[in-house]
């Protein structure tokens, strides 16, 4: 038996090889009701909010809510109910209070507020993690009312991966709440842009006298709307020379190896190690590795690809797909099989 909370992370080949069961978390009701009859059994006075936070806090763990309750026990003072605010303190959360008003300053854009009390809330032991969690809970509830909370959410589901969540957490909230500023150099372009295409220059057709003797005439100056404009009448300009298009059946693998090899070190590291299978639209590159084939997705390497195939005589615009898996076996009966297996990699044993 193979308990785990995290299937994604078995390999195929073992979960194609077993049956099943999935156990969903219990509801925070019923792990109410479960805690309330321990605290009266072990004479524990606790208010039913508190209890409450207890249960989100165990996020469905019926073993881990009762080892709350057990720690909660040893806060309550003597003939004292033990509150939800009590319990928040001791276990190092931000209080409903704390999250109620940091949620109406998210609603009133009120910017000076949140980067005061973000502090605040942290100089008392809560970790930007832990707040995160908890606004994510109680936005993600507020979002029926307030849809425009879902642009936060977003950046709170990224707080525990940061390696400054303090910051993170301050950046999520204010993007909230502040416009981005308006940047003059772009606007300043945007006009000298309608200021040049809102004055074209017509040109009149002229006899070849009055022609001739319009370049005996000395040179007059250009209006000033046109002097920042190049030149164009002095000599032709040349023509780019036109991409040569793309043409799938000159694809020769090996001379993409060897080109990338001898100009690029890196992209070659990673390209010997694909697999490529030309369909008719396009190339498909199996990368083995999900690495593999991140680094090729990567703005760096995109566009070296290009260039290659274009070197080797293939043409421009060629659509390049990068998988991260192993290239199936060519024959049908072994792609079957494989799948079967949950993967495989057909091997040349000559």
């Amino acid at each position: 038996i193979l308990a785990t909370t995290d299937l994604d992370k078995l390999p195929d080949t073992i979960v194609s090889r077993t049956q099943r069961y999935h156990f969903r978390v219990i509801p925070e009701d019923a792990v109410i009701a479960h805690l309330s009859n321990i605290a009266k059994t072990e004479n524990i006075h606790i208010e039913e909010a508190a209890l409450r936070v207890i249960a989100r806090r165990g996020e469905g763990s019926l073993r881990d809510s009762v080892s709350l309750l057990d720690q909660a026990q040893h806060i309550q003072k003597t003939g004292e109910v033990l509150t939800a605010n009590d319990l928040e303190v001791s276990l190092g959360l931000a209080t409903s209070e704390e999250l109620a008003e940091l949620t109406t300053q998210l609603e009133h854009r009120d910017a000076q507020t949140i980067i005061h009390a973000i502090p605040t809330i942290q100089a008392r032991g809560v970790s930007a993690t832990t707040l995160s969690s908890q606004l994510l809970h109680d936005l993600t509830l507020l979002l029926p009312s307030h849809p425009e909370f879902v642009h936060v959410l977003g950046g709170l589901m990224e707080i525990p991966k940061s390696t400054h969540p303090e910051t993170k957490m301050l950046v999520t909230l204010l993007s909230q709440v502040v416009d981005k500023p308006k940047y003059a150099a772009q606007a300043t372009h945007v006009e000298r842009k309608q200021a040049i295409v809102a004055t074209p220059v017509k040109r009149q057709k002229t006899s070849p006298a009055r022609s001739a003797s319009i370049e005996m005439s000395p040179a007059q100056p250009k209006p000033a709307a046109l002097a920042a404009l190049p030149d164009t009448t002095s000599e032709p300009s040349q023509a780019a020379t036109p991409a040569s298009p793309a043409d799938l059946s000159k694809f020769n693998w090996q001379a993409v190896l060897d080109y990338s090899q001898e100009h690029h070190s890196a992209l070659y590291a990673i390209l010997s190690k694909c697999t490529p299978d030309i369909q008719s639209d396009k190339v498909v590159l199996y990368a083995g590795r999900k690495f593999n084939k991140t680094k090729l997705d990567d703005t760096k390497y995109r566009p070296l690809l290009g260039q290659i195939f274009e070197a080797v005589g293939c043409g421009s615009g060629i659509e390049v797909e990068v998988l991260g898996m192993t290239a199936p076996p060519k024959d049908s009966q072994a792609a079957r099989v494989a799948a079967m297996m949950g993967g495989g990699e057909e091997v040349n044993v000559e």
